[in-house]
């Protein structure tokens, strides 16, 4: 062997070096891509006496000089690195197990993974290194293998390459998240919270079958396996907050940090704190959640290896921090400069939904229809979003195009909307409203209400529909602050006028005490009409502070300003090209009455028909 390598580097043929190369043990191998990694050299102190040993089978290419080791010459390090490069074994967290792979030593190699996180290997020590440790591992099934696999696939965001991972390995039972798994003892453990984060990010609904499980896992986990255990705690954070169960999702935060802090896994706290970050914002508590973003940023400062798209994470938070106190502009700079980065790398559901909303909202803001709608389109490219998410995409179209004022096109795409909360549902739910669970449930829900508001107004059953769902528990500070908002309006059209300017005063001074501004802004179109009604604006009304920002960006609000509501209504109908016929059946008046409205809009924006009303209305940001 050492013949082989002996000979000028001018007289070997690449192949004939490259094979002597690949004769060498893995050790020496090692060692020389760490001298041709380390221009100084190595010193002698830190190396052990195996490797020692290696460099000195490695002269004459390899010399030691006082107290360090050195390539002998330029010629020997341009003739290793032209044969090793793929042959190197990296100096990261992975080398100990690929040299005890090389070695062929696959015990020593998986009690090192074992050490080093096992499962968790990723998180403990970064993403190459574990990409490095199951590229050669490619053939080995053990579970703290199949386990790292499933999570480097779910970090690169590609569910479905995870979901093939975890059926190849336990097979089609483990990834039928429509059925309880069948002697579940049988499976490692490593496989059973493979399968249930599978769950959280195909965003299943959180069927019960699914939390005794993950209960049972609890059980049969031992107490000094930190890493599970706070993982497992940690996955059940989604399924709680989905179905607003805000107290317990609290609980198993608190107790994931603790195992965590045990295990000294700061990155996985990162995580911990996220979440209770997005409860922050969800409860309408931006204060809250920008402490724990304090928290998360602490981890990320204490984490060894690179955490890019985690720090996206903080700052898509911190904007919507910022948005949930009426500050949208940190949002429309999120989504403009950093949107693609984000949305195709790992994202779990809840934070997804979140960009989405916070996003488009953002947008429509300050930027108009036009950049809010083009955003909710772009999520529609990831194909490998789950039915739920393409739901959620569905009813953020028909909310951007309510707050954009195009009612009747929200109407129609919420009429095409596949669930069961659909205008009959709604007209006949009564107290079923105030048993939802489903947070897309309670959205659907909310769109109907608001369009209600909207349309029909006067409409006698629906303070009762508006009451009835205010009634949910599972609702978020922030959602019952808009079905105050709507309620409000209701009153006001129904002729309740000291009870909307109670409730109205009522809900403007929990939004600043909660510092939670973002539904002021985002209802608006209903709000400032309030604001610009005397009858309204009296009594407790005058000593309540109104909210900065609300007068300021591209969405108007209809029945302010100069035109009345009617005229407001078919104004918008135009924009969105209706005729006569169209508008009486929507405003549901009669021609006659329709062509009376149009004759006073006219007259009012100094046009003589329909296409110049439009575009007065847009020259003077009416529209």
């Amino acid at each position: 062997m050492q013949s082989d390598i002996g000979k000028s580097t001018h007289d070997l043929p690449h192949s004939f070096a490259t094979d002597a190369m690949v004769r060498l043990p893995p050790l020496h191998r090692h060692l020389l891509r760490r001298l041709l990694d380390a221009p100084d050299g190595l010193r002698d102190t830190i190396l052990t006496d195996d490797e020692r040993t290696a460099l000195l089978w490695l002269n004459p290419f390899v010399s030691r000089e006082a107290d360090r080791w050195i390539i002998a010459s330029q010629q020997v390090a341009n003739f290793a690195r032209a044969t090793i490069p793929e042959l190197s074994i990296p100096e990261n967290a992975a080398t100990p197990i690929l040299l005890a792979l090389e070695k062929g030593e696959p015990t020593v190699a998986l009690h090192h993974l074992q050490e080093s996180g096992g499962a968790f290997f990723m998180h403990m020590n970064g993403l190459q290194p574990a990409l490095d440790v199951l590229d050669r591992f490619e053939n080995n099934r053990l579970p703290d293998v199949v386990a790292l696999d499933f999570l480097v696939a779910v970090k690169l965001g590609d569910v479905s390459r995870a979901e093939r991972i975890l059926a190849t390995a336990g097979g089609a039972a483990l990834v039928n998240l429509g059925q309880p798994l069948q002697a579940s003892e049988k499976y490692p453990p490593q496989y059973l919270f493979a399968r249930f984060m599978l769950a959280t990010y195909r965003s299943e609904p959180p069927r019960q079958f699914l939390l005794d499980e993950a209960a049972q896992l609890l059980a049969r986990t031992g107490p000094r396996q930190h890493l599970l255990l706070g993982a497992i705690y940690n996955a059940l954070l989604e399924p709680h907050i989905r179905q607003g169960r805000l107290a317990e999702a609290e609980d198993c935060a608190l107790r994931a940090l603790h195992h965590y802090d045990a295990a000294e896994a700061p990155y996985l706290s990162f995580f911990v704190h996220v979440h209770r970050a997005m409860m922050g914002l969800t409860t309408g508590n931006p204060r809250e959640a920008t402490e724990c973003l304090s928290a998360a940023e602490r981890s990320l400062e204490k984490t060894a290896f690179e955490t890019v798209q985690e720090e996206r994470f903080l700052a898509l938070l911190r904007a919507g921090a910022a948005y949930e106190t009426g500050e949208p502009q940190a949002m429309v700079d999120f989504v403009e400069t950093e949107f693609s980065q984000f949305a195709f790398g790992e994202l779990w559901p809840s934070i997804a939904a979140l960009a989405l909303a916070h996003g488009a909202d953002a947008l429509l803001q300050l930027r108009g229809q036009k950049a809010a709608m083009q955003f909710v389109d772009r999520w529609r490219l990831q194909l490998w979003r789950s039915r739920r998410f393409q739901l959620l995409i569905e009813q953020r179209d028909v909310a951007v195009r309510q707050g954009a004022q195009r009612w009747r096109d929200a109407r129609t795409r919420l009429e095409g909307i596949a669930t069961r909360i659909g205008r009959l549902w709604m007209d006949t739910a009564g107290d079923n409203l105030a048993d939802l669970q489903d947070f897309e449930d309670i959205v659907q829900a909310l769109l109907w209400l608001r369009q209600q508001a909207f349309e029909a107004p006067r409409d006698a059953a629906l303070p009762a529909r508006l009451v009835a769902l205010e009634a949910n528990p599972r609702l978020a500070l922030r959602q019952r602050i808009c079905l105050q908002l709507w309620s409000v309006w209701v009153d006001r059209r129904q002729g309740r006028i000291a009870q909307a300017r109670q409730r109205l005063a009522r809900t403007l001074g929990v939004c600043a005490t909660h510092q939670c501004n973002a539904p002021i802004l985002e209802e608006r179109s209903f709000l400032l009409p309030l604001l610009e009604d005397p009858q309204i604006m009296r009594g407790e009304m005058e000593r309540v502070a109104i909210p900065r920002n609300l007068r300021s960006g591209a969405v108007a609000a209809f029945g302010a300003g100069p035109l009345s509501r009617q005229e407001w209504r078919a104004l918008l109908l135009l924009v969105e090209g209706c005729s006569n016929k169209e508008i009486a059946r929507e405003m549901v008046v009669s021609l006659p009455t329709v062509k009376f409205h149009l004759k006073n809009l006219f007259r009012k924006l100094a046009v003589s028909d329909r296409k110049s009303a439009v575009a007065a209305a847009r020259n003077s940001s009416l529209i």
